[in-house]
């Protein structure tokens, strides 16, 4: 009789997804129609201004990095995709959720015991920042956070072609802002985040001494 009930539960279960997908589908603003007629949905605008709670987030995010709580990256997670979810067009709101995807994977060590699944981190990183950079291309320091990503979930997919779209679009991130990208960038591609990518690990160093020099030429200047 118990076993009876369990797969009637599951049964509606299963029929209650089935419905939901099917509405999501019918009032869907992108119909088949629509998609036969090649019709091109409309693009993705940026919020032009920022929620209550986006701001909010804010505040934790940075009270959370600049502490250096690497417990509470979750806590501050759950805010940060809150608040995108309310407004998804809001750049610096994904900004902000692919760092601190990024950041507990590059300080992994810190947990005591790391799960193999601390990699989906590299995934969402990378995916929010496709957001951020798609919303303000403005921002060069997002091309770079970008690049850094594609270049650890290339490198976690042993994927050669993922890892070469990485690196050039960290050269193009370097070229619009190189003191920061350059040393980001060299960060990422050191052997403390990247021991595998062996071709470019000599570079991590030079990578990494450039903005320094830059800095220096400039106070000459």
């Amino acid at each position: 009789m118990a076993a009876i009930f369990r797969r009637l539960l599951v049964t509606q279960g299963i029929l209650s997804i089935v419905v939901s997908l099917a509405s999501l589908i019918i009032n869907s603003p992108i119909s088949a129609q629509g998609i036969r007629r090649g019709r091109v949905p409309p693009k993705k605008l940026a919020a032009k201004s920022r929620s209550e709670l986006a701001v909010k987030a804010d505040e934790l995010f940075w009270q959370t990095f600049h502490t250096g709580e690497y417990q509470n990256i979750q806590r501050a997670l759950n805010v940060l995709t809150a608040a995108y979810l309310q407004t998804p067009g809001d750049a610096k709101t994904a900004a902000h959720i692919g760092f601190m995807h990024n950041w507990r994977v590059a300080e992994r060590n810190r947990l005591e015991s790391v799960p193999a699944t601390i990699t989906d981190d590299i995934i969402l990183s990378r995916r929010y920042f496709q957001e951020a950079v798609r919303l303000d291309p403005s921002d060069a320091r997002y091309l770079g956070f970008l690049a850094d990503s594609i270049l650890l979930e290339g490198n976690l997919h042993k994927d050669d072609r993922l890892t070469q779209e990485g690196y050039l679009l960290l050269n193009n991130a370097i070229k619009a802002w190189p003191e920061f990208n350059l040393f980001s960038g060299g960060f990422v591609m050191s052997r403390r985040l990247f021991p595998e990518y062996g071709r470019h690990a000599g570079q991590s160093g030079r990578l990494a001494n450039r903005p320094k020099d830059l800095c220096e030429r400039k106070a000459l200047a």
